[in-house]
């Protein structure tokens, strides 16, 4: 797990965070940060990303994350500190949230992919997916269209 230091009241105190958040986690954090509903004006509302992220990512602190008015009443510098070591694992990139070649304006669709994806593989329905973490779905996505790639070229060879 990672973790990092910082100066709180003084004294050095341990921050302690998940490099990995469950897959249901993920969506929720998108779904209530970034309107995709007009593809022409994506609409990321950043600051409710970032502070839900903290909440969902951090396990050990010296204050209660899941307080807002607590996080709201942080110094500057060391809500920073804590930003720029979380949001180093955990990224806003609308882009490459699922892997390389999806279009910004298809995160609702990739998710129903995954879902049904994973459904017809490994018969599991949308809670089991959602308890999965979000890099795990992301690599069994991958394996499998390499898998799939790799197949196709040995049939279409000769």
């Amino acid at each position: 797990m990672p973790s990092f230091e910082i100066d709180y009241n003084g004294t050095s105190e341990t921050i302690e965070f998940l490099d990995d958040l469950a897959w249901g986690d993920t969506q929720k954090i998108l779904k209530a940060s970034v309107d995709i509903s007009n593809p022409q004006s994506i609409n990321i509302n950043i600051q409710l990303y970032q502070q839900m992220v903290l909440q969902a990512a951090i396990t050990k602190a010296p204050f209660d994350v899941k307080n807002l008015t607590t996080l709201n009443k942080l110094p500057s510098k060391v809500v920073n500190k804590i930003m720029s070591e979380v949001m180093k694992v955990f990224p806003l990139d609308i882009g490459t949230t699922m892997g390389d070649g999806y279009d910004r304006t298809g995160l609702n669709r990739v998710s129903d992919e995954i879902y049904v994806y994973c459904a017809l593989v490994f018969k599991w329905d949308q809670e089991q997916v959602d308890r999965q973490s979000t890099k795990y779905l992301k690599r069994i996505v991958v394996l499998s269209q390499e898998r799939i790639n790799d197949t196709l070229k040995s049939i279409f060879r000769g």
